[in-house]
């Protein structure tokens, strides 16, 4: 456990970095588009959650009652830890004191894995001032106050387990695997992009310190480790990939979100002066002795630094081009978040040698306020009330990303606000045919409604949007989709029409390789700990 005095500093440092968000929902609630939608989604989900569904894909109440399949592709783990915070729901409707907990819970426990990962490898005194600089790292800081990244925040939590489980296998060998895989598994149940940036850095630092002559040895068991949390992970990757092609993720590569067009983005630049800048500042101020010779773990953290920088500039855009999976990342400044880590070891390796190092500090508090003030200025008073109103009043995820392609064939786009003639639908609308039908009960995965249909053929449309995988009991009953809605063909007669979702594409086998994979990972934690005995 980390000391009591460390705690209060953490506590402390906490309170101060979150204070003015606390402060501005106070007395007005935010503005800001990507706040708004991270609410959105954890209300239903963590009320679906807390109703007995194990693993929310397809959110009942988003986008005015059509629902959504947003978790089908969204890493889900920072929404699970927001579910725990569901009694607070009756005093927080909007849910956005809940999102404010969660970035709040994120730089705390960042405090306390980077303390864990610095502790081995650096006196006490300097793992404890290391924790706090990684904590308040102004780029965290940009991550909450510009686009209220709450994953991207949880992310960068995992990322000093990643590394003091990768320094464990160099001590440890195989026995390290299990922490190894499942620090993976955490980082890519909670954000993939910083999951790409990331993943290979752990695998080269066990490489690199492996004890000489089993540097391969020790890169393929890294790998190995790599590959288990992957499929611990699998329950999510899969469906998300298997269900790719139901959804418009082209908006992921268009317009302002092409990679090319966001080198120059003000959070690259405003990257710049948070990371490369105070390092170079303390480079200066070290004696001239100490910039020729590093310490072997400061030696690989400049290398990656170099190399994680480059894949910022344009003049990595050959590499862009030509790797097509990168393309997902939309902005290259998201190499930032595997930059913090080594920023935080390297300064706090220098720091001691600087004589002025308060000059990194008041570069440090500068950089936060600014950052604070530009962004809630923004966040909070230069946005269109009327379009957030919208947005809040009936629960739209605005993420073209995830609309099925049913609903940009039919002119939906939730993103400006669904079509009025949509939002006046009743439950159950008689596109062909005559008669009357209700809905008697629906879930996410189940819709049970009743129909008195006089009639020879109707075609019913139901106010949710379509996605494939619904089934029924009854073979004169035809499931389709009508202009991206889910709508049934049915017979004449009076009867009831059960549909069930039981499996979304992948999801059953996604499923079964995480079960198979954490049986393993058991399997190996319990061999390691007989082996440690």
């Amino acid at each position: 456990m980390p000391p009591r005095a460390f705690i209060g500093k953490l506590a402390a440092l906490t309170a101060v970095v979150t204070l003015p968000l606390w402060a501005m929902l106070a007395f007005k609630w935010p503005i800001n588009t990507d706040f708004i939608v991270y609410a959105t989604i954890l209300k239903p989900f963590s009320s679906q959650l807390w109703s007995g569904e194990f693993y929310p894909r397809w959110l009942m109440n988003t986008n005015d009652g059509f629902g959504g399949p947003v978790f089908l592709f969204y890493s889900p783990l920072s929404f699970y830890i927001g579910s725990l915070f569901e009694w607070l729901a009756t005093f927080d409707p909007n849910g956005y004191g809940r999102v404010l907990i969660m970035m709040t819970l994120a730089i705390f426990t960042c405090g306390i894995t980077s303390y864990r990962w610095l502790k081995p490898l650096l006196p006490p005194e300097r793992a404890q001032e290391g924790a706090l600089i990684y904590a308040g790292f102004p780029y965290l800081l940009t991550i909450m106050y510009s686009s209220m990244g709450v994953a991207q925040l949880w992310a960068m939590v995992w990322l000093p387990l990643l590394l003091e489980a990768a320094h464990d296998m160099t001590q440890k060998n195989w026995r390290a695997i299990p922490k190894l895989s499942v620090a993976y598994a955490l980082l890519a149940l909670t954000h993939l992009p910083t999951t790409t940036v990331f993943a290979a850095i752990p695998c080269l630092y066990v490489s690199a310190f492996a004890p000489r002559g089993k540097h391969v040895s020790y890169l393929f068991l890294s790998g190995f480790a790599a590959a288990l949390g992957a499929c611990l992970a699998a329950l999510y990757l899969l469906p998300a990939v298997e269900n790719k092609p139901f959804v418009t993720s082209i908006h992921f590569l268009d317009d302002q979100l092409v990679y090319s067009h966001n080198f120059y983005h003000l959070r690259a630049i405003g990257g710049l002066f948070c990371i490369p800048l105070p390092l170079l500042g303390l480079y200066t101020e070290l004696p001239k002795a100490m910039r020729r010779h590093f310490p072997s773990p400061v030696r690989f953290w400049i290398i990656i630094s170099f190399a994680i920088f480059f894949m910022i500039t344009p003049l990595s855009r050959p590499i862009w081009d030509h790797v097509t999976f990168l393309h997902y990342l939309q902005f290259p400044f998201r190499f930032y978040n595997a930059m913090v880590p080594g920023a935080v070891f390297i300064a706090i390796s220098w720091l001691p040698h600087v004589k002025k190092n308060r000059n990194f500090f008041l570069w440090f508090t500068g950089v936060c306020l600014i950052y604070m003030a530009a962004y809630c200025e923004e966040a909070y008073f230069l946005n269109n009330n009327t379009h957030a109103e919208s947005i809040l009043k009936h629960n739209t995820v605005v993420a073209p990303e995830y609309h099925t392609h049913w609903m940009e064939d039919a002119g939906i786009n939730s993103q400006w606000g669904l079509p009025e003639h949509y939002m006046a639908m009743a439950p159950v609308t008689f596109m062909q045919g005559s008669g009357q039908a209700e809905i008697v009960a629906q879930t996410p995965r189940s819709i049970t409604l009743h129909a008195d249909i006089s009639s020879p053929k109707t075609t019913l449309v139901l106010r949710r949007f379509y996605f494939p995988g619904w089934q029924t009991e009854n073979s004169s009953v035809t499931i389709h989709e009508a202009q991206g809605l889910l709508a049934v063909d049915a017979p004449s007669g009076s009867y009831d029409i059960t549909l069930a979702l039981p499996w979304f594409a992948g999801e059953k086998m996604g499923i079964s390789i995480s079960l198979a994979a954490l049986f393993l990972w058991i399997a190996l934690m319990l061999a390691a700990r007989r082996k440690a005995a």
